[in-house]
C-alpha cells in the first residue's frame, strides 16, 4: 500500500516520510489490532510520542489499547478510470494541458491509501508571482524543476536529484524564479544567453536543450473542455489516478509547463 497525504503541516510532513512511520503503517495495515506493548517490541521502546502524533491528526486510532489505520484506503474502479482516460486523450491538443487539469486536482482528503500497484500521478508547483512551473509526474520524486524545490523542504535523500543539488544546491526558491524569469525574456526577444548555473539548471531539468531550446512548453490560458465540471465532481484521489494513466499512455514518466500571468510570449 502507497500512503497518500496532503499537509501544509512541516512536522507532520516529517513524520509522515519517516521510515517509523512506513514500518508502522505495514504493520498496522497486516496485522489487526496491535498492542503499545506490541508495537514497542517491532519498532522500538522510543515511540510514544510519535504514536500520540499520529493519533491526534486521527492518522492512527486507538481503542481499547489497540491500534488501528485511522484513515481510508481507496479502491478504483478501473472501468471508470479507463474512460475518462480515453476521453482526455482524444480532447487533448498537446500533451502539456493535461498539466493544467492537475492544478485542479482536488485536495480533499489529508491522508489516504491506495493499492501499491495503483497508477496514480504527482503534482509538483512552484511560483513568484508572475511565473509559475508546474510539473505533473507518475512518481513522486522525478527530475522536475518544481519537484526539486518541493523535495528541498522534506529531510529525505534522493539520488534522482544529486546532480542538479551539486549544481545549485538549497537557493532561494523565489530568487531562482526571478532569474529564470530573465532568461525566459531573452529568449523571448532573441537576446544572447550568458552561460550560468541557472541557465544549465533548465537543461538538467528539461526544460531546455543544449541550443537553448525550450522543451517545456509556455501556456499563457487555462483550458477549459466541455467535461471540465464532470471531472471536477471526482474525488481527489480518483482524478490522481486518471492523469497518471494518462500520463502512461501518452508514455510520459513527468510532464512540464510554465505559465505567466502577464503574456510574455
Amino acid at each position: 500500500m502507497k500512503v497518500i497525504f496532503e499537509t501544509d503541516d512541516e512536522q507532520l510532513k516529517v513524520l509522515l516520510r519517516s521510515t517509523f512511520f512506513k514500518e508502522l503503517v505495514d504493520i498496522l495495515n497486516k496485522q489487526s489490532q496491535p498492542t503499545l506493548r506490541q508495537l514497542k517490541t517491532m519498532l522500538g521502546e522510543k515511540i510514544d510520542k510519535r504514536l500520540g502524533q499520529l493519533i491526534e491528526h486521527g492518522i492512527v486510532q486507538r481503542e481499547n489499547h489497540r491500534y488501528s489505520l485511522g484513515f481510508p484506503v481507496l479502491e478504483f474502479d478501473e472501468r471508470v478510470i479507463s474512460v475518462w482516460i480515453e476521453r482526455i486523450l482524444s480532447e487533448i491538443d498537446e500533451a502539456s494541458q493535461v498539466v493544467l487539469l492537475a492544478k485542479l486536482v482536488k485536495r480533499d482528503e489529508l491522508i489516504y491509501g491506495i493499492p501499491s500497484d495503483q497508477t496514480f500521478s504527482y503534482t509538483h508547483v512552484v511560483t513568484n508571482g508572475e511565473l509559475t512551473i508546474l510539473s505533473l509526474s507518475q512518481e513522486e520524486w522525478v527530475l522536475t524543476l518544481p519537484a526539486y524545490f518541493n523535495y528541498l523542504r522534506t529531510d529525505e535523500s534522493q539520488q534522482v536529484f544529486s546532480e542538479v543539488q551539486q549544481l545549485i544546491g538549497d537557493v532561494n526558491i523565489q530568487y531562482y524564479l526571478d532569474q529564470i524569469q530573465v532568461i525566459l525574456e531573452k529568449i523571448d526577444n532573441g537576446r544572447k544567453l550568458q552561460p550560468s548555473i541557472f541557465l544549465e539548471s533548465l537543461k538538467k531539468f528539461g526544460i531546455m536543450d543544449d541550443s537553448f531550446v525550450l522543451l517545456s512548453p509556455v501556456e499563457n490560458k487555462n483550458w477549459a473542455p466541455h467535461w471540465l465540471e464532470a471531472f471536477m465532481q471526482l474525488s481527489g484521489g480518483v482524478q490522481r489516478a486518471i492523469l497518471g494513466g494518462v500520463l502512461q499512455q501518452l508514455g510520459k514518466t513527468s510532464l512540464t509547463l510554465i505559465q505567466f500571468e502577464e503574456q510574455l510570449f
